[in-house]
């Protein structure tokens, strides 16, 4: 076995994430929802992108032809529902989340689109009663990312 060929790991440092360019396709059509950002749900969509259900998009502006996006609809009831996230789920799949709205940003992080999303869920990641609260905002933080996609 030639040992030089091997990527480096760092014990304890979890493998970044990488994004599926299905995932990002899907997003420039459609409101991905946050579980889908889960890291679990992440990994099913990297292994078997191939072989999830999709759907034909409407032609972009300046195309003729739509394209094969993920079926939010039905790939939804296997990776779960906006609102029946736990807190801490919330919180992974946001995070998870910004780093994609990053890699969709052409200026990356530090782009506009991406900091609003980092503003966005940042201000619901911070206050002090964040856990205790989730329920009462979470509704708010789903309905506001939904009026910012449309």
């Amino acid at each position: 076995m030639d040992g030089t060929l091997q990527v480096q790991k760092t014990l304890g440092m979890a493998t970044p994430i990488q994004f599926p360019q299905s995932l990002f396709d899907t997003e420039g059509c459609v409101l991905v929802p946050l579980p889908f950002f889960l890291n679990k749900n992440l990994r099913i969509m990297i292994d078997k992108a191939a072989t999830l259900l999709t759907i034909k998009s409407n032609p972009l502006p300046g195309k003729t032809k739509g394209i094969s996006i993920f079926d939010i609809g039905k790939l939804t009831d296997h990776f779960g529902k906006e609102l029946l996230l736990t807190c801490s789920q919330w919180t992974k799949a946001a995070e998870n989340m910004f780093t994609f709205q990053g890699q969709h940003d052409k200026a990356g992080n530090k782009g506009q689109h991406a900091q609003w999303y980092e503003s966005h869920l940042n201000f619901f990641h911070n206050p002090r009663k964040r856990d205790r609260l989730y329920n009462a905002w979470k509704s708010v933080e789903l309905e506001l990312r939904q009026e910012h996609q449309s």
